[in-house]
């Protein structure tokens, strides 16, 4: 079943279609500024809205693709169970200045060597769920 989070945002799919018919012509304005290339411009669409049937096409896609991922469509089902056959571990390891000290075999500092152990602690740890907690001078 699909389901829609935000149904409300479909009101924005004639927004396109009202600014084409809600705003005035260009020509009833008058002249504002004087632009002396304007024969070559006159030319050229300003904007989409005068642009080819093919580019208003692909206008009228790309907003109605933007406008369906807004209102985020859902597929709902039944709820599906999480295994929950492991165990739920907590690390805590010393971040301080004097873990940086390398005194440990082959010259490796303390934290060095804490992540190495812990990291292969963790990958070890098929199935069960491991925080780390951080500390350090305070």
């Amino acid at each position: 079943m699909i389901h829609l989070a935000w149904p409300w945002l479909a009101l924005l799919l004639p927004l396109p279609w009202l600014f084409y018919v809600l705003r005035s012509p260009v020509a009833s304005r008058g002249v504002a500024l004087f632009v002396p290339m304007a024969a070559t411009l006159a030319h050229q669409p300003t904007d989409i809205v005068r642009g080819s049937r093919s580019a208003r096409v692909v206008f009228a896609i790309i907003w109605l693709l933007l406008v369906a991922a807004a209102v985020r469509p859902q597929w709902l089902g039944e709820p599906q169970p999480v295994p929950t056959t492991g165990r739920r571990l907590m690390l805590a390891i010393d971040t301080s200045g004097s873990m940086a000290t390398e005194d440990m075999a082959g010259g490796a500092s303390r934290l060095r060597v804490v992540q190495s152990v812990a990291g292969r602690f963790i990958d070890g740890r098929h199935g069960d769920r491991v925080g780390l907690i951080l500390f350090g001078t305070e």
